[in-house]
């Protein structure tokens, strides 16, 4: 049976969307062994036992909670609807380091089909394999990102694990967001953008179908439909 290694980063009010989330990996994706690793910091035991029973029926799946200590993302700068916890898949390579690569997935998102496709994507030569979003607030002259190059949501991801931690990505990354914190607008995907600007692999919008696309098509059903979706991301403050 293929392995898919997922990563989540939430905070116990995110336990909801997330369990939609993780349904809706299983529910697709049955033939593959899901080891889905829950980055969190406040999860009690009730919380686990909860989430524990709901996902008992499913024998393909190994639940993890990784407890994270977020002091060292304390000052870092939060929006009404994305907490601390969306700094937490930085710190994947690091935790998991028996993993090469590794799957993030937001927990405001559906999966809506087989995703072995995106796990087999080829990434040896780049950091993280993700799905652009268009220019927003200025990008190239905030982050000092070159005007031929894109711009990528980090709510879904397909990280080169070894080549971070390799290449000591992690320790680049911080030091990036501390130094930078005034102009970070959307956490540390600004930063991640800032320091992969070149060395990101752009993928089909289907893997990361967010309301950018939904915007395109005038939130028209019939004309989303055609582009197969399969990862559709609620992005933004209202889900």
């Amino acid at each position: 049976m293929r392995e898919i290694i997922i990563v989540v980063a939430v905070n116990r009010n995110y336990i909801k969307p997330m369990s939609v989330m993780l349904t809706s990996v299983l529910r697709n994706n049955l033939e593959y062994k899901i080891v889905f690793n829950i980055f969190q910091d406040d999860f009690s035991e009730e919380d686990k036992e909860g989430v524990n029973n709901k996902f008992k029926k499913y024998s393909n799946l190994t639940l993890r909670y990784i407890t994270i200590t977020n002091e060292i993302f304390e000052g870092l700068p939060t929006l009404e609807h994305i907490s601390l916890s969306t700094y937490y898949r930085i710190l994947a390579p690091k935790l998991l380091p028996e993993y090469d690569k590794i799957m993030y997935l937001d927990s405001d998102l559906v999966v809506d089909g087989n995703i072995l496709e995106f796990w087999d994507i080829n990434i040896d030569r780049y950091v993280v394999a993700a799905v652009r979003e268009e220019s927003i607030q200025s990008n190239e002259e905030r982050l000092g990102i070159p005007m031929n190059q894109k711009y990528f949501n980090a709510g879904v991801l397909l990280i080169n694990s070894k080549k971070i931690r390799d290449e000591n990505y992690f320790d680049v990354i911080m030091d990036y967001m501390i130094k930078n914190k005034e102009i970070l607008l959307f956490s540390d995907q600004d930063a991640l953008n800032a320091i992969f600007y070149n060395k990101w692999l752009e993928i089909d919008e289907k893997w990361n179908y967010h309301n950018y696309f939904v915007d395109m098509k005038k939130s028209k059903l019939e004309l989303i439909k055609k582009d197969n979706p399969v990862i559709i991301h609620y992005t933004g403050p209202i889900k």
